[in-house]
């Protein structure tokens, strides 16, 4: 045990705190914050169904007083065709490997354009 603490270093505690907090989920994080700041958390998970047929109602409404000749279907259609869509939709993760990649490849661009004229200024793409 006592060659485990002589050989943990700072570079290991903060490997093991970005290996934990990478395993934290996102509905972990409401809950606790939810608990220890409930003031600060929105109240969207307390939506009531009255309250998402008045939304519909004001939106047909809306619509209706702009002339959009609209029907609560129409409402329900579009939410459940753009619920759907977000699904479907992944989002993309990037590495740090990745981005750092990018950035080489940006600056390699800059330095290009550079190395044509290093008076930027005047500089203009033909």
């Amino acid at each position: 045990m006592k060659d485990f603490w002589k050989n943990y270093n700072i570079y290991d505690a903060i490997k093991n705190i970005v290996d934990s907090w990478e395993e934290i989920k996102q509905s972990t994080m409401k809950g606790v914050w939810n608990k220890l700041c409930p003031h600060f958390c929105s109240d969207f998970l307390k939506v009531t169904e009255r309250d998402i047929a008045e939304t519909r109602e004001a939106v047909v409404d809306s619509g209706n007083a702009l002339q959009l000749d609209i029907t609560e279907d129409d409402v329900i259609e579009k939410q459940l065709r753009e619920t759907e869509e977000h699904e479907e939709r992944e989002l993309r993760k990037f590495t740090t490997k990745e981005l750092a990649e990018a950035v080489r490849l940006i600056e390699a661009g800059l330095a290009k354009i550079e190395k044509q004229d290093s008076n930027l200024e005047p500089f203009t793409v033909q």
